[in-house]
């Protein structure tokens, strides 16, 4: 692939055709805040907490969401400038104006049996199957039993349902219940 040279707050930076500003910017270690981006998925720019500003040719500027914004050659980039500090503020305002006030998330506040269900999948996700059924085992009387009769209300309140289909949550619970080791009385 071609190398794109750019200057990202001072600094100059190579990448990969194809790589984005936020990309660019990690790579000389700028920390541009995210809170929609993950690297696993396609950019969705609904924060816009990642705003950085371009400067153009003819002297003037424009901000862009460094997640989905392509770096192109000669790009000059400011991460770390007022009015950049200002249009992130207004986009975090503007998401936390729409905010309940309710910070748990709608699977663990509709768990009938209050399971921290993000907390399981992080564990899970990360390999973590003992911490897994022991979170399980603290919540959920008879989890291998519960997860069989569980009607996963939870699933119904996911949000991941608006961008595709809910995560498989009663599916999880019973995954990690499987991974627990049966009880044996002492002798």
């Amino acid at each position: 692939m071609n190398k794109i040279a750019l200057t990202i707050d001072g600094r100059p930076v190579e990448v990969e055709s194809g790589e984005t500003l936020l990309a660019a910017a990690r790579k000389l270690g700028i920390d541009v805040p995210t809170l929609c981006h993950h690297e696993k998925c396609t950019p969705s720019t609904s924060c816009l907490v990642c705003l950085v500003k371009v400067k153009t040719d003819n002297g003037s500027s424009r901000l862009v969401p460094s997640c989905a914004t392509r770096a192109e050659p000669g790009m000059v980039i400011e991460s770390e400038v007022a009015d950049v500090f200002e249009a992130r503020r207004t986009a975090l305002e503007l998401l936390f104006s729409d905010h309940v006030g309710d910070c748990l998330s709608p699977c663990h506040r509709i768990c009938p049996l209050q399971l921290n269900i993000p907390r399981m999948l992080r564990q899970v996700d990360d390999g973590q199957f003992t911490e897994a059924v022991a979170h399980v085992r603290a919540s959920v009387p008879l989890a291998g039993i519960t997860g069989w009769l569980c009607s996963s209300p939870c699933e119904q309140g996911c949000r991941r349902g608006v961008q595709d289909s809910p995560a498989a949550i009663r599916e999880v619970e019973r995954f990690v219940a499987e991974h627990d080791s049966p009880w044996l009385p002492q002798v």
